[in-house]
């Protein structure tokens, strides 16, 4: 059988290929996807039964994405040239996509393994992500900080930090960006074992994409081994570029375990419908570029605005089944088909980002907050996603109260259908304009960018609910959480 695409081809292609002005390619994914829509007939609304997309849509929507890669391509930002695909390289690719993944050594060795939709024998894993920039002014020391994220044994992975400046060091430049990268991973890795967790599977946060700076902690003594990971995001609309090709081959060569497409799937210039034919192309794309083992699971990205009378303000809102977008389509049912695209085609692990970590929360504490992180858990543990906390960084309460909802849901034996029930009714009764009658929620920059504006003020928020010195949670939290517990199991969740 012939093998699918090496990536030297993929990189003599980005040399080779006709050349393209970005916005004629960018402007040729809103053709070609309005063309797909109307080829497969995937302009539908869906229904509030979300869970209820039939094989052959999701298997149109699969087949758009490998036409998007066939006939259009994707773009290779270093050299802006144009890379095309055959149907037999992209479905044979398809096919090769790993659903095991073995990560870690020794006592904290694991297995990632695909998740099924309303799973309940394959618990979700957990990785914790600072996913940003970290400073030496942060009021707390890395390793303190790392420690305290990947003491429970649930989580499997940990992602690191990049530096701007580090020991009176600027980060700019070969040997600086060398510098940074091995002391990032050296941090994290003290950390990991002040927690009892020396063989944790660690993956780099890159400081930058070019490829030297992207292997040079590659040190199986010292730094990136070949049971850790890195971080290779395809940019939006289709974009690549050569220095992660570069990094991605080396690290095959070097048996690298772990690669993951954080994101990558999400787009500036289609539809709807043209978010679920650019996620399935996104995650083939990452995989053969990239060799992306581990991804987002893919959804259909609404323009912005799109939901109906919400005002702006639907990331505080649960993900609702009855939810529609201005057009009257069922957005959650639309996400459920670019997801069931990839779950049937591929062996694709996937995961989600639990709702309300570092990045985008003002507050970690009230009741409200805690109640919309057990709706997100209850979500994609019904998926058949594992779960991916954002950073920089979050006290331990947003993983262990994920562990405990998640198990919770397959004790329960909950199905799609209760988290419909459950997340209207929650809504209803304790969600509804919470976010509008707490102003610090009025205004929400990402709260990772303090540790370049002020980071002294970076983990204000961790620090309310827990303390990562003392170890101790703030006896306020503890107070709100046993109320949501409460609550929950009055609602029948065996929690």
């Amino acid at each position: 059988m012939t093998e699918m695409i090496n990536q030297l081809e993929i990189a003599r292609r980005t040399r080779t290929e006709p050349k393209m002005d970005t916005l004629d390619f960018d402007m040729g994914i809103f053709r070609k996807t309005q063309e797909l829509t109307k080829r497969y007939s995937l302009n539908v609304s869906g229904k509030e039964e979300f869970w209820d997309v039939d094989k052959a849509y999701a298997d149109s929507v699969f087949q758009a994405g490998v036409d998007l890669l066939t006939e259009l391509g994707i773009f290779c930002v270093t050299t802006n040239r144009v890379v095309k695909f055959t149907d037999d390289e992209v479905k044979r690719a398809a096919r090769e996509i790993p659903s095991t993944i073995e990560v870690g050594e020794g006592s904290d060795r694991r297995i990632f393994q695909k998740r099924g939709i309303e799973d309940y024998h394959n618990r979700p894993s957990f990785i914790v992500a600072g996913h940003s920039a970290w400073s030496d002014k942060v009021p707390l020391p890395i390793h303190l900080a790392v420690r305290a994220n990947v003491a429970d044994e649930r989580v499997s992975a940990m992602q690191g930090f990049m530096y701007a400046e580090t020991d009176d060091y600027e980060i700019t430049g070969p040997t600086h960006w060398a510098y940074g990268a091995r002391r990032a991973f050296e941090r994290v890795r003290t950390g990991c074992t002040l927690a009892g967790r020396p063989g944790l599977c660690v993956i780099q946060y890159p400081t930058i994409t070019r490829a030297f700076g992207v292997i040079a902690a590659m040190d199986s003594v010292k730094g990136i081994r070949p049971s850790d990971g890195t971080l290779f995001s395809i940019q939006p609309d289709l974009h690549v570029e050569t220095g992660y090709i570069a990094a991605s081959y080396v690290f095959e060569e070097y048996g690298l375990a772990y690669k993951e497409n954080q994101g990558g799937g999400s787009n500036f210039i289609a539809d709807i419908y043209g978010g679920m034919i650019i996620a399935v192309a996104s995650r083939l794309a990452a995989w053969m570029c990239y060799r992306d083992n581990m991804q987002g699971g893919g959804r259909a990205n609404a323009p912005r605005g799109a939901r109906r009378d919400w005002g702006g303000r639907s990331r505080y809102i649960p993900q609702l089944a009855t939810a529609q977008t201005k057009d009257g389509a069922y957005s959650l049912w639309l996400n459920f088909a670019a997801f069931k695209a990839l779950h049937r085609n591929t062996g694709l692990i996937t995961k989600a980002n639990i709702w309300g970590c570092h990045e985008m929360a003002v507050e970690q504490m009230s009741v409200e907050f805690i109640l919309m992180q057990a709706l997100s858990a209850i979500k994609e543990t019904l998926w058949g996603n594992h779960f991916h906390f954002a950073g920089s960084i979050n006290p331990p309460s947003v993983i262990r109260w994920a562990a405990d909802v998640s198990d919770a849901v397959i004790r329960s034996k909950l199905r799609m259908r209760d988290y419909k029930e459950l997340s209207e009714k929650i809504y209803h009764e304790k969600l509804e304009g919470w976010a509008d009658r707490d102003p610090r929620w009025a205004n929400t920059p990402d709260q990772r960018m303090k540790a370049y504006a002020d980071p002294a003020r970076l983990i204000d928020i961790q620090l309310k609910v827990y303390d990562f010195y003392k170890q101790k949670y703030s006896q306020e939290y503890l107070d709100n959480e046993e109320t949501a517990r409460n609550y929950l199991t009055d609602l029948g969740l065996d929690l």
